[in-house]
């Protein structure tokens, strides 16, 4: 009898949460260690009525102080890392949106050659930027601005050389400086 109602619970729950039964196939168990099958994740881009309801729970201070897994909760189909970091990386209006400037890329590159990868730790030195933003603007400046519009043909990008400087080592100015001026004509 108890089965039976476990069942019976199981598909309300299913009938409530739709999105938490998707994937839930023969092809989307894999074998996991041991004997016993894990699901396979299954992600998707955040929708504006996504963003929309975890700015609002981000708004009250109750919902703040359960914490990130009782937000989660509140969001069916995202977990409680997913909704951090969209609202660390994404919707937190302290994240600093605007241009960099040329003092910020030369802090970036110093800060680099000192302290090497720790983003976290060069985010301090930051106002406003997340170490995920830190991060991809360095990958993007070590690529010297390879990162252009896919229209544009294989020859443009050919011309434009590797500018990445060895960990310790400080890019002369003239390179600096055309660097920032593709990044200037690249947004």
């Amino acid at each position: 009898m108890k089965v039976r109602g476990f069942f019976f619970i199981l598909g309300l729950l299913l009938a409530i949460y739709p999105s938490h039964s998707q994937g839930m196939g023969d092809k989307s168990l894999q074998q996991g260690s041991g004997n016993r099958p894990r699901m396979r994740q299954s992600y998707s881009l955040f929708t504006s009525e996504e963003d929309d309801r975890l700015r609002q729970l981000m708004q009250d201070p109750a919902c703040t102080k359960k914490g990130w897994v009782y937000i989660a909760v509140c969001m069916p189909g995202r977990n409680a890392r997913q909704c951090r970091e969209r609202w660390i990386h994404y919707l937190n209006p302290s994240v600093n949106r605007t241009p960099w400037t040329e003092g910020e890329y030369q802090l970036l590159i110093e800060k680099y050659n000192e302290l090497g990868s720790a983003w976290t730790a060069i985010a301090q030195f930051f106002q406003g930027r997340s170490p995920n933003d830190i991060k991809n603007k360095w990958h993007l400046l070590a690529k010297g601005g390879k990162r252009r519009n896919r229209s544009k043909n294989k020859a443009s990008l050919a011309k434009t050389p590797d500018t990445l400087p060895p960990k310790g080592d400080f890019p002369s100015q003239e390179n600096f400086n055309r660097l920032f001026e593709e990044f200037d004509n690249y947004w």
